[in-house]
């Protein structure tokens, strides 16, 4: 998991809808290394009522990371875990239910370089109209 600091998450306007958006990477490799499942999983405990409200789970194409796949980001936070997996999916729930940060080494190793996050962070606000 890492968070960019040189560029903070955009700020809302006041009474702003305040969505936080789970993306979960659906590229072939990521896919090839279960996303689909653990979007499929995410979906299933959101609809258990596992989630804050405001979290939507979302797909997303490719963030270019896909030799540190699956990646999944939590946007606006932009915090990237990289090598999700099943045994490792609850921390990223933890993260977005309490805020604490992941503590397996496999998600917030940062190998997904400076600028592939930059890029696909630019691309998430292009997207979801921030």
């Amino acid at each position: 998991m890492s968070i960019d600091n040189e560029e903070q998450a955009p700020e809302k306007e006041a009474g702003a809808d305040h969505k936080r958006y789970l993306l979960v990477c659906q590229g072939l490799f990521c896919m090839g290394r279960g996303s689909y499942k653990l979007l499929g999983d995410l979906r299933q405990r959101k609809e258990r009522g596992e989630f804050p409200g405001d979290v939507e789970i979302r797909p997303y194409y490719c963030f270019n990371g896909c030799s540190h796949g699956p990646n999944i980001v939590c946007y606006p936070e932009k915090v990237w875990f990289e090598r999700v997996n099943p045994a490792n999916l609850e921390q990223v729930v933890t993260y977005l239910d309490q805020g604490i940060p992941a503590t397996d080494p496999l998600l917030n190793q940062g190998r997904v370089i400076e600028v592939v996050r930059r890029k696909a962070y630019l691309e998430i606000k292009e997207e979801l109209g921030f």
